[in-house]
């Protein structure tokens, strides 16, 4: 039985409320912004499906806004490869633990990331190729260690695209995987019925959140939407190796 007393969902509702702030505001970023805190009030078999449906709403939420802008000719067949790099990550688990696979992705994302930083960008459209290429390193990711958000956000952050087109793609890309997620979770049965009674209780300051951080995306230029993103990103690939290491350690 999870803890629903008032202290605890004034806390969560405040650590929804950033995340979803950030979510609406860069198109990503709501589970490396609330899961960490959100873990320790609640058992992580039970927030883990809740953040899957807040994931769905939030991203439905920005989608209804900004489906006009996604980049559907980059998306889809980013998309693609990303269903085509599940199977293959999560075979690869059968080579290298979690642990490992977590300590390698965390590593290649600061390596991304260091590179946008110094102010790489496609010259062109990048072909449907390695869009392809890059949903499938986001497939592995995800069937590996259930990250796959970092080669996409990189694909749109070096793209020749405005901030506008590249945010309602990754958020449209994102509702997209926590929409399969939470199919699967559903299927295999982890999606019980405290998960949903909490997802409902955390849904205002969700929706809140998100409004207001779609309201601050129309008031910051390209270069301060490309910064906030990047230090998301490094954010991402320093807790991607943190819990890479830490699993190391307790494996021991």
């Amino acid at each position: 039985m999870i803890d629903l007393s008032l202290a605890v969902l004034a806390g969560a509702s405040v650590c929804v409320f950033v995340g979803a702030l950030i979510r609406g505001f860069t198109g990503f970023g709501f589970g490396i912004s609330a899961t960490p805190l959100l873990v320790l009030l609640f058992p992580p078999a039970e927030i883990v499906p809740a953040i899957l449906i807040l994931e769905v709403l939030a991203g439905a939420q920005i989608y209804l806004r900004t489906r006009g802008h996604v980049d559907w000719k980059l998306l889809i067949p980013t998309f693609i490869g990303a269903l085509a790099g599940i199977p293959i990550g999560t075979l690869a688990l059968d080579l290298l633990t979690s642990s490992a696979m977590r300590l390698i992705i965390g590593v290649a994302v600061l390596l991304a990331a260091t590179l946008l930083v110094s102010g790489f960008r496609f010259k062109a459209r990048p072909p449907r190729w390695l869009c392809g290429g890059l949903g499938i390193l986001a497939g592995v990711g995800s069937g590996a260690a259930g990250i796959p958000g970092p080669p996409v956000i990189a694909l749109f952050l070096a793209s020749p695209v405005s901030i506008a087109i590249g945010r309602a793609s990754l958020s449209a890309f994102f509702l997209c995987v926590a929409t399969i997620s939470s199919a699967s979770a559903t299927w295999r049965g982890l999606m019980t019925w405290e998960s949903v009674v909490l997802g409902a209780l955390l849904m205002a300051p969700l929706l809140i959140g998100n409004h207001f951080g779609d309201k601050l995306f129309a008031k910051v230029d390209e270069r301060t939407f490309r910064r906030i993103a990047l230090l998301l990103l490094f954010a991402i690939g320093i807790s991607t190796i943190v819990r890479g290491l830490w699993g190391s350690g307790a494996s021991h």
